[in-house]
């Protein structure tokens, strides 16, 4: 009887490792799982705020705030151009084409003067220039004279350049 008892208690001693090991192992996945779980209910989380914070900015759009600027037509540089011709002085003094653009930047009319080389025509063409730039419209200039013939377009090139 002897070796009935030690094979017994070989036997209980090989059950009970036996059931530490799987009581390890049990363990080991229920805190694995337990992981997956916290990290799946995070990504839920994050996934459901997210959704609904696009739901609702795509339902109320914010409002602009007071103290941003509405911009009501594309700010663009004026743009003056001033071409001297090798011609006789026998014409008009200058040729101008006005150019003025709409919201978009886009040209919205053009239109072209030519000016007397008279006193009078010269004052018109220095007016209609000093309009032109304080209205944004863009000028280009076809003269048998050079820049400094005109007073005020001449200030007005140096003035932006």
């Amino acid at each position: 009887m002897p070796s009935t008892a030690r094979w017994l208690r070989q036997v209980s001693i090989g059950w009970s490792s036996a059931i530490g090991s799987l009581t390890k192992s049990v363990c080991a996945l229920c805190g694995a799982i337990a992981a997956g779980l916290l990290l799946l209910t995070v990504w839920v989380g994050l996934t459901v705020r997210v959704r609904w914070f696009l739901w609702r900015e795509s339902r109320f759009p914010r409002k602009p705030e007071q103290t941003e600027p509405i911009r009501t037509r594309v700010m663009r540089p004026v743009s003056i151009c001033f071409m001297e011709c090798d011609v006789e002085a026998t014409g008009p003094a200058a040729i101008v084409r006005f150019t003025a653009f709409d919201e978009d930047g886009k040209p919205a009319a053009i239109r072209q003067i030519e000016y007397d080389d008279s006193p009078e025509g010269i004052r018109a063409l220095d007016e209609a220039v000093e309009r032109a730039v304080a209205d944004e419209i863009d000028l280009t200039v076809l003269s048998p004279y050079s820049i400094d013939y005109f007073p005020s377009l001449y200030q007005l090139v140096d003035i932006l350049s």
